[in-house]
């Protein structure tokens, strides 16, 4: 995928990150990147976009604790994030 057209959301995307739950622990350094790559590509948005960002997290609590997730629940509605 584009990360340029996921900064800019002109066009609905679907991202799926599926891992096994026996990796969660020894890949949470991957997983916490990869989320921290996508959070930091959003903040360089200059308004909110065509088409909202949607995050769906199950097991997000096996990451440990995660700031930018913490700020993206906090600000990332004004980017166009939605975070269930």
């Amino acid at each position: 995928f584009s990360l340029e057209k996921f900064i800019v959301g002109a066009h609905p995307m679907d991202i799926y990150f599926i891992w096994p739950v026996d990796k969660m622990d020894s890949h949470k350094g991957l997983l916490s990147l990869m989320f921290a790559t996508l959070f930091k590509a959003i903040l360089l948005r200059t308004g909110k976009p065509k088409y909202r960002t949607l995050f769906i997290f199950d097991e997000c609590a096996t990451l440990g604790k995660f700031q930018l997730l913490e700020q993206m629940a906090a600000i990332g509605r004004g980017y166009g994030v939605q975070l269930w």
